[in-house]
Protein backbone atom coordinates (compact mmCIF):
# COMPACT_ATOMS: atom_id res chain seq x y z
CA UNK A 1 0.00 0.00 0.00
CA UNK A 2 2.85 2.20 0.63
CA UNK A 3 2.56 2.32 -3.19
CA UNK A 4 -0.43 3.83 -3.46
CA UNK A 5 0.20 6.20 -1.09
CA UNK A 6 1.87 9.10 -3.09
CA UNK A 7 -0.86 8.97 -5.93
CA UNK A 8 -3.48 9.28 -3.17
CA UNK A 9 -1.54 12.41 -1.32
CA UNK A 10 -0.83 14.05 -4.83
CA UNK A 11 -2.70 17.27 -5.06
CA UNK A 12 -2.53 17.41 -8.98
CA UNK A 13 -4.60 14.04 -9.01
CA UNK A 14 -8.51 14.13 -8.34
CA UNK A 15 -9.43 11.17 -6.62
CA UNK A 16 -12.96 10.13 -7.14
CA UNK A 17 -15.18 8.29 -4.58
CA UNK A 18 -18.73 7.85 -3.68
CA UNK A 19 -20.17 8.22 -0.08
CA UNK A 20 -16.61 8.69 1.58
CA UNK A 21 -17.03 9.02 4.85
CA UNK A 22 -16.67 5.41 5.53
CA UNK A 23 -13.77 4.95 2.69
CA UNK A 24 -11.83 7.84 4.28
CA UNK A 25 -11.22 5.96 7.86
CA UNK A 26 -11.03 2.63 6.65
CA UNK A 27 -8.32 3.97 4.35
CA UNK A 28 -6.53 4.88 7.19
CA UNK A 29 -7.13 2.44 9.84
CA UNK A 30 -6.41 -0.73 7.44
CA UNK A 31 -3.61 0.94 5.18
CA UNK A 32 -2.02 4.24 6.82
CA UNK A 33 -3.63 5.85 3.36
CA UNK A 34 -4.89 9.65 2.89
CA UNK A 35 -6.56 11.08 0.47
CA UNK A 36 -5.90 14.84 -1.27
CA UNK A 37 -7.82 16.28 -3.65
CA UNK A 38 -11.24 14.52 -3.45
CA UNK A 39 -14.17 14.73 -5.25
CA UNK A 40 -16.96 12.99 -3.03
CA UNK A 41 -19.54 12.22 -5.68
CA UNK A 42 -22.51 12.20 -3.13
CA UNK A 43 -21.26 15.39 -1.61
CA UNK A 44 -21.95 17.09 -5.39
CA UNK A 45 -25.87 15.48 -5.48
CA UNK A 46 -26.19 17.20 -1.79
CA UNK A 47 -24.99 20.39 -3.67
CA UNK A 48 -26.98 20.12 -6.53
CA UNK A 49 -29.83 19.20 -4.57
CA UNK A 50 -30.88 16.11 -6.21
CA UNK A 51 -33.88 14.22 -5.07
CA UNK A 52 -31.42 11.25 -3.94
CA UNK A 53 -27.82 10.98 -3.48
CA UNK A 54 -27.10 7.22 -3.52
CA UNK A 55 -24.56 6.04 -6.59
CA UNK A 56 -27.39 4.21 -7.74
CA UNK A 57 -29.56 6.87 -8.31
CA UNK A 58 -26.58 8.66 -10.03
CA UNK A 59 -25.85 5.70 -12.18
CA UNK A 60 -30.06 5.47 -13.35
CA UNK A 61 -29.81 9.39 -13.62
CA UNK A 62 -26.73 9.31 -15.70
CA UNK A 63 -26.70 6.19 -18.17
CA UNK A 64 -29.68 5.98 -19.16
CA UNK A 65 -29.21 5.37 -23.23
CA UNK A 66 -30.97 8.87 -23.98
CA UNK A 67 -29.08 10.48 -21.88
CA UNK A 68 -26.00 9.72 -23.08
CA UNK A 69 -27.04 9.15 -26.83
CA UNK A 70 -29.81 11.92 -27.37
CA UNK A 71 -32.14 10.93 -30.27
CA UNK A 72 -31.83 13.93 -32.24
CA UNK A 73 -27.95 13.42 -31.78
CA UNK A 74 -26.59 11.94 -35.18
CA UNK A 75 -25.04 8.83 -33.65
CA UNK A 76 -24.93 5.25 -35.51
CA UNK A 77 -27.40 3.28 -34.47
CA UNK A 78 -25.26 0.50 -33.85
CA UNK A 79 -23.14 2.68 -30.86
CA UNK A 80 -26.44 3.07 -29.43
CA UNK A 81 -27.45 -0.65 -29.79
CA UNK A 82 -23.81 -1.22 -27.86
CA UNK A 83 -24.69 1.15 -25.38
CA UNK A 84 -27.99 0.31 -24.57
CA UNK A 85 -26.93 -3.77 -24.22
CA UNK A 86 -24.04 -2.75 -22.23
CA UNK A 87 -25.52 0.30 -20.25
CA UNK A 88 -28.44 1.01 -20.48
CA UNK A 89 -29.95 -1.05 -17.14
CA UNK A 90 -26.73 -0.10 -14.84
CA UNK A 91 -27.44 -1.34 -11.56
CA UNK A 92 -25.27 -0.49 -8.24
CA UNK A 93 -25.66 -3.81 -6.46
CA UNK A 94 -24.61 -3.00 -3.04
CA UNK A 95 -24.30 -6.40 -1.65
CA UNK A 96 -20.59 -6.25 -0.77
CA UNK A 97 -20.58 -2.41 0.65
CA UNK A 98 -19.91 -3.08 4.13
CA UNK A 99 -17.98 -6.49 2.80
CA UNK A 100 -14.29 -6.93 5.35
CA UNK A 101 -12.58 -5.74 2.16
CA UNK A 102 -9.20 -6.48 4.04
CA UNK A 103 -9.40 -10.47 3.23
CA UNK A 104 -7.37 -11.51 0.27
CA UNK A 105 -7.31 -12.91 -1.73
CA UNK A 106 -10.30 -11.15 -2.61
CA UNK A 107 -13.39 -13.26 -3.83
CA UNK A 108 -14.47 -13.32 -7.59
CA UNK A 109 -17.55 -11.83 -6.87
CA UNK A 110 -15.92 -9.53 -4.64
CA UNK A 111 -13.32 -8.38 -7.27
CA UNK A 112 -16.10 -8.44 -10.01
CA UNK A 113 -17.94 -5.57 -7.44
CA UNK A 114 -15.13 -3.22 -7.14
CA UNK A 115 -14.98 -3.20 -10.98
CA UNK A 116 -18.83 -2.43 -11.57
CA UNK A 117 -19.27 -0.38 -8.63
CA UNK A 118 -16.48 2.34 -9.58
CA UNK A 119 -16.58 1.69 -13.55
CA UNK A 120 -18.99 4.11 -14.35
CA UNK A 121 -17.53 6.89 -11.62
CA UNK A 122 -15.66 9.06 -13.40
CA UNK A 123 -18.22 9.54 -16.23
CA UNK A 124 -20.61 10.27 -13.34
CA UNK A 125 -17.86 12.59 -11.64
CA UNK A 126 -17.68 14.72 -15.32
CA UNK A 127 -21.45 14.65 -15.63
CA UNK A 128 -21.74 16.18 -11.86
CA UNK A 129 -19.14 18.59 -12.49
CA UNK A 130 -20.36 20.00 -15.71
CA UNK A 131 -24.17 20.22 -13.85
CA UNK A 132 -22.40 22.60 -11.01
CA UNK A 133 -20.35 24.70 -13.42
CA UNK A 134 -23.55 24.63 -16.03
CA UNK A 135 -25.87 26.13 -12.79
CA UNK A 136 -25.81 30.15 -11.49
CA UNK A 137 -22.89 30.82 -9.52
CA UNK A 138 -21.27 27.39 -11.06
CA UNK A 139 -17.65 28.02 -9.81
CA UNK A 140 -18.80 28.75 -6.39
CA UNK A 141 -20.96 25.20 -6.69
CA UNK A 142 -17.91 23.15 -8.02
CA UNK A 143 -15.54 25.12 -4.73
CA UNK A 144 -17.77 24.28 -2.32
CA UNK A 145 -18.29 20.28 -3.41
CA UNK A 146 -14.65 20.46 -3.11
CA UNK A 147 -14.68 22.25 0.39
CA UNK A 148 -16.79 19.53 1.62
CA UNK A 149 -15.09 16.74 -0.24
CA UNK A 150 -11.79 18.34 1.73
CA UNK A 151 -13.95 18.16 5.09
CA UNK A 152 -14.51 14.64 4.82
CA UNK A 153 -10.76 13.45 3.77
CA UNK A 154 -9.63 15.14 6.42
CA UNK A 155 -11.40 12.81 9.21
CA UNK A 156 -9.00 11.45 10.98
CA UNK A 157 -9.21 8.12 12.46
CA UNK A 158 -9.24 7.28 16.28
CA UNK A 159 -8.76 3.74 17.43
CA UNK A 160 -11.20 3.34 19.86
CA UNK A 161 -10.02 2.99 23.79
CA UNK A 162 -9.68 -0.83 24.69
CA UNK A 163 -11.58 -1.08 28.46
CA UNK A 164 -11.18 -4.46 29.90
CA UNK A 165 -14.84 -3.74 31.57
CA UNK A 166 -16.83 -3.80 28.27
CA UNK A 167 -16.97 -7.27 26.38
CA UNK A 168 -15.45 -7.35 22.96
CA UNK A 169 -18.23 -7.36 20.16
CA UNK A 170 -18.18 -9.54 17.02
CA UNK A 171 -18.75 -7.50 13.58
CA UNK A 172 -21.11 -10.18 12.22
CA UNK A 173 -24.38 -9.20 12.94
CA UNK A 174 -25.44 -12.50 14.73
CA UNK A 175 -22.51 -12.01 17.09
CA UNK A 176 -23.35 -8.68 17.28
CA UNK A 177 -27.16 -9.08 18.59
CA UNK A 178 -25.98 -12.05 20.84
CA UNK A 179 -23.37 -10.09 22.67
CA UNK A 180 -25.51 -7.29 22.73
CA UNK A 181 -28.09 -9.07 24.65
CA UNK A 182 -25.21 -10.72 27.29
CA UNK A 183 -24.28 -6.84 27.36
CA UNK A 184 -27.92 -5.93 27.88
CA UNK A 185 -28.72 -8.24 30.35
CA UNK A 186 -25.22 -8.39 32.54
CA UNK A 187 -26.36 -4.47 32.87
CA UNK A 188 -29.63 -5.26 34.21
CA UNK A 189 -28.16 -7.88 36.15
CA UNK A 190 -25.81 -5.46 37.97
CA UNK A 191 -28.18 -2.71 38.37
CA UNK A 192 -30.63 -5.11 39.69
CA UNK A 193 -28.34 -6.26 42.29
CA UNK A 194 -27.14 -2.61 43.11
CA UNK A 195 -30.78 -1.66 43.41
CA UNK A 196 -30.59 -4.36 46.41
Amino acid sequence: MNRLSPVFTDPSKVKVLHGADSDILWLQRDFGLHIVNMFDTGQASRVLGLPRFSLAYLYKQYWSAERVFPRRAPIATGILNVHRMCCSNVDADKQYQLADWRIRPLSQEMARYAREDTHYLLYVYDRLRLQLLARDGGQQLLQDVLDRSAAVSLRTYTKPAYDDQVPTLCRCCFCARLNMRVIVSTCVADLSQRAL
